[in-house]
């Protein structure tokens, strides 16, 4: 049996991969952020939208307004404490770990075996940073939906079903 010659790669061919790994964390990393923007807005829309919708009804509320009141009221709080889930600092994982590198460079590995084991790093973290990423997104998506049937809830009193 003969050993199949591992092949050595070019030059800089993990640069693309490090690139690619880096941008990907770099950009979940914002997605934090960008749902943490949203999520103060949508506490500012419920406000807004309850405070008009119970102050100004304009005509009889019907049979139904306090019970519709009272379940807005609810929905409303789940919007307030989704959003404060979503507002809580999540702790991400850090992509590279200076200390590595300079362990591997100590070790005596070259400049294309660092990026190759930067880019698995990377990729490591993000998938880590990922799940909860995922776990925040679907709050914010409860909130979103509470925050729509407090609307509708609110509409409904107000027009009298």
């Amino acid at each position: 049996m003969t050993a199949t010659p591992t092949m050595t790669p070019d030059p800089g061919a993990f640069d693309l991969a490090l690139t690619e790994a880096r941008r990907g964390f770099d950009d979940l990393a914002s997605q934090f952020s960008k749902l943490r923007a949203t999520a103060g807005s949508l506490l500012g829309f419920t406000g807004v939208a309850f405070s008009i919708l119970v102050g100004a009804p304009g005509k009889p509320l019907g049979p139904w307004a306090e019970l519709l009141l009272g379940l807005a009221a609810a929905t409303s709080s789940g919007v307030v404490l989704a959003a404060a889930l979503v507002l809580k600092p999540v702790k991400i994982i850090p992509g590279p770990d200076v200390d590595q590198l300079v362990r591997w460079a100590d070790q005596g590995d070259t400049r294309d075996a660092m990026a190759r084991n930067l880019a698995l790093t990377y990729e490591r973290a993000y998938r880590d940073n990922r799940r909860k990423l995922v776990i925040v997104t679907r709050i914010h998506m409860g909130a979103l939906a509470a925050f729509a049937i407090t609307v509708l809830l609110l509409v409904l009193r107000m027009t009298g079903v």
